[in-house]
C-alpha cells in the first residue's frame, strides 16, 4: 500500500539479487489475482516466501479473501517469515514442521533526509491511533510538555476521533512523519494491539479449532495482544529515545535491550518522569549512550539484511 512503512522498505531499490525465491509482503498478498502457490513455484524453481508483518492479527478473521483461513493461506508458501514469536511457535506445532520463521521487521536505514545534528524541538512524540486507556493517559501526560502527536483524520476509530483536537500534526505523508520523529527527543511506543468486540468470535474460533495454546492470546479478557511496532526502529534510526510501555510480553526485548537501547514505563507517572528526564538530559553522555546504542542496533534490521536473511533461508532451511 502506498506511503505505508511497508511501501518505504524500498526493497526493489536495494542492490541485492537472488532469483531463487519470490517474496510476498503483507497479508494483502492473499488478495492477489494471480497468486502463485508453493507447488507452482516448483515448476519455476523458485521458492515462495511470505513476510507476515501483521502477526498475530490474522487470527481475528475467519477467512482471508479466497482462502478458507489463515492456515490455508500459510500453506501456499514454502516458508513464512513472521514477526510474532508466539505465533511462530504455535503455527509450527499445528503444521508439525518449521514452516514459520521468526523474523525482524525490516526498515530502510538509508533515508536521505537524515541529519544527526537535527534540532530537537519537541520533548516527545507519538504517532498512531488511540485504542485504549493507556493511550489516553499518555496524551494526558503530554500536556505538560512540548509534544508532537501525529494522527490521521479518516478511517480512524471513535477514540482517535475524540482526541483529534490534541493532534499537532494530521495526515502527514510518511517521510514528513519521520521528520517530526527526528525532531523529537523521545518517542512513545506501545507494542500492543487492542481486541475489539467484533474480533472475539474469530479469535475464539481459531484458538478452539487448533486446540493449541498461543501465548499471544493467553488472556482475551485483557483486551490486548502483543505486536512489535516498527516505530521503535524508526525512533532508533532517527535518534529519538524510545520510551516503551512494559506489558506482559515485552516483545521489544527480542530486538533491543532495556536500559541500554530504550527505557520502560509502566504508568502515567513513570512516563511523565521519563519524558522530563530525557527532555533535560538528552545531550548528556548517559542519554546519548542510549541514543547511539539504539542507532547502532537498528542497523541490524535493514532492508538489505532482511533480503539476505531470505537468501540464507533458501540456502539452509527450505527443502526441495
Amino acid at each position: 500500500m502506498p506511503d505505508t512503512n511497508l511501501f518505504h522498505l524500498n526493497l526493489s531499490e536495494i542492490e541485492f539479487r537472488d532469483d531463487r525465491f519470490n517474496l510476498f509482503i503483507g497479508i494483502n498478498s492473499s488478495g492477489l489475482r494471480r497468486f502463485p502457490n508453493r507447488f507452482m513455484s516448483r515448476l519455476f524453481k523458485r521458492k515462495c516466501l511470505l513476510f507476515n508483518n501483521w502477526a498475530p492479527c490474522e487470527f481475528s478473521q475467519r477467512r482471508l479473501n479466497r482462502f478458507s483461513d489463515v492456515i490455508d493461506f500459510d500453506l501456499s508458501f514454502d516458508r513464512v517469515l513472521n514477526i510474532c514469536p508466539y505465533t511462530v511457535e504455535w503455527k509450527n506445532k499445528i503444521f508439525g514442521e518449521e514452516r514459520n520463521i521468526f523474523s525482524f521487521y525490516p526498515i530502510d536505514v538509508r533515508f536521505s533526509f537524515l541529519n544527526s545534528e537535527s534540532e530537537k524541538s519537541y520533548d516527545v512524540v507519538y504517532h498512531g491511533g488511540i485504542h485504549g486507556i493507556e493511550h489516553e493517559w499518555m496524551l494526558d501526560s503530554f500536556k505538560n510538555f512540548d509534544y508532537a502527536y501525529c494522527s490521521l483524520t479518516s478511517r480512524i476509530n471513535s477514540l482517535t476521533k475524540k482526541y483529534l483536537p490534541l493532534a499537532t500534526h494530521t495526515d502527514l505523508i510518511f517521510t514528513d512523519k519521520l521528520k517530526v520523529v527526528e525532531r523529537s527527543k523521545s518517542s512513545v511506543c506501545f507494542n500492543l494491539c487492542h481486541i475489539f468486540p467484533e474480533h472475539v468470535p474469530a479469535l475464539e474460533y481459531n484458538l478452539a479449532r487448533f486446540k493449541k495454546e498461543n501465548e499471544a492470546f493467553k488472556d482475551l479478557n485483557s483486551g490486548v495482544f502483543p505486536q512489535f511496532k516498527v516505530r521503535m526502529h524508526e525512533a532508533a534510526l532517527l535518534k529519538s529515545v524510545n520510551l516503551v510501555y512494559k506489558d506482559e510480553w515485552n516483545v521489544a526485548e527480542r530486538f533491543y535491550e532495556p536500559g541500554k537501547d530504550f527505557l520502560y514505563f509502566r504508568n502515567a507517572a513513570e512516563l511523565s518522569d521519563l519524558i522530563a528526564y530525557v527532555k533535560d538530559e538528552y545531550y548528556s553522555s548517559k542519554v546519548q549512550k542510549i541514543v547511539e546504542s539504539a542507532f547502532s542496533r537498528v542497523q541490524s534490521y535493514s532492508s538489505y539484511k532482511f533480503l539476505a536473511s531470505c537468501s540464507s533461508l533458501i540456502d539452509g532451511s527450505v527443502d526441495d
